[in-house]
């Protein structure tokens, strides 16, 4: 099964939101990424998140000035991730394969990234949270799609079973029907756009073969 990723920067960056893959039997971040994928992802989150804490305990500066800083702080090179993961793992890895797999996250837009000098520079686009909420709330959509009745039953359990996550699954449907209802209208203004437009003028052979 299929599904469209990234919820986030789409408003701030235009881009065309990325397809991931559900792997059903697999677990957390390992259901849409590869192993080393999940792990290369874990990293990076840390290392923005400190970053972010480094930012919030900061200095008396001036809040652009921090805010640059703070922006700055969040992107980090292959080999950050590389040696971090040097350490935590039991086992050895190669530079060059943390290297291609930050570049097909980048590619799969679950990463972002920009040269800088000689060396490439990558930061989450998005927080791990956030992913995790776009990816509940895809998955959710197809299934609403081809299985709403016992799609809707089984968050209608689950919300009773566990009355303190009922918001989040309130919210995941709104944001589901507000992306619907906006696909919805773009192909309606599309489908009236190209009904309104002019017939295009008959070519000067065509109008002397009609004569």
């Amino acid at each position: 099964m299929d599904y469209q990723k990234a919820r986030k920067s789409q408003d701030a960056e235009g881009k065309a939101e990325k397809e991931l893959t559900l792997h059903p039997d697999r677990q957390g971040l390992r259901m849409v990424l590869g192993d080393l994928e999940a792990e290369v992802m874990e990293v990076v989150w840390r290392h923005s998140m400190r970053a972010e804490a480094k930012a919030d305990a900061g200095s008396q500066v001036e809040p652009s000035a921090e805010a640059k800083a703070e922006a700055e702080a969040r992107w980090c090179t292959v080999r950050d991730v590389y040696e971090t993961l040097r350490d935590e793992r039991q086992r050895r890895i190669a530079y060059t394969t943390v290297m291609n797999t930050m570049t097909r996250l980048a590619k799969k837009g679950v990463l972002e990234s920009r040269r800088q000098d000689m060396a490439y520079l990558y930061r989450p686009r998005q927080s791990q949270e956030d992913f995790i909420h776009g990816v509940v709330g895809h998955v959710l959509e197809r299934l609403l799609v081809q299985f709403t009745g016992p799609t809707q039953r089984g968050l209608q359990d689950y919300s009773a079973r566990h009355p303190e996550e009922a918001r989040k699954v309130e919210g995941l449907l709104s944001d589901i029907e507000r992306r619907r209802a906006g696909q919805t209208g773009r192909a309606a203004q599309t489908g009236q756009a190209s009904l309104q437009a002019p017939a295009e003028a008959p070519s000067n052979s065509a109008a002397q073969e009609e004569h």
